[in-house]
């Protein structure tokens, strides 16, 4: 990443978030560093963060549903017309990875490595932060029901703290970006523009 501030009307590469392009640079150099190394890294990092998606998408459906319909759920995935681009050298692959992680580690209560895979949705896209919405309604979901029908349990507090570190991990990802561009631009919201 580089911003020259001599040229702010220059169209800078400040935009991208960094795991995505950090990620391929890592595996670029294990490939020899060469531009077509970074090609075939970017195209091996689309790939298995896709395959990795697939995986947890298999384990949380299959949470849900049983294996037949876990299955078709992947299927069907794969064959949306869209999901060319989890094989193209773009973000969209890892995004995916990130947010099923997520969702796979949150919905069995393992919480930290939601938090993990939360993060890296902030880092990997702009709109990372939209992960905590869905986060949060889960997070409450399994005591609402009983607080609306007038019961007075809630869950643990170390439940919620836990939780809520979760719920806020993809804000943090998305505000680390935002600080360390905050601090080569002056402006933390550079990458709107």
């Amino acid at each position: 990443y580089s911003y020259q501030p001599s040229q702010p009307d220059l169209q800078q590469n400040i935009v991208f978030f960094p795991s995505y392009p950090l990620i391929v640079r890592g595996a670029g150099r294990l490939l020899g560093g060469t531009p077509t190394s970074y090609v075939l890294a970017g195209t091996l990092v689309s790939f298995a963060a896709f395959l990795g998606a697939l995986a947890y998408l298999f384990g949380f459906a299959r949470d849900h549903l049983d294996d037949e319909q876990a299955a078709t759920a992947q299927w069907l995935l794969a064959a949306y017309p869209f999901a060319l681009f989890y094989g193209a050298i773009y973000v969209e692959s890892l995004f995916l990875l990130g947010i099923m992680g997520c969702f796979f580690h949150f919905t069995r209560r393992q919480y930290w490595r939601a938090a993990a895979w939360g993060i890296l949705v902030g880092l990997t896209k702009a709109n990372g932060f939209e992960l905590s919405l869905p986060l949060a309604v889960l997070a409450v979901s399994s005591s609402l029901p009983r607080w609306l029908a007038g019961g007075t349990s809630a869950p643990p507090r170390h439940h919620l703290f836990k939780a809520s570190i979760a719920v806020a991990a993809p804000c943090i990802g998305v505000s680390i970006c935002s600080a360390f561009i905050w601090s080569l631009t002056g402006r933390p919201f550079a990458w709107l523009e």
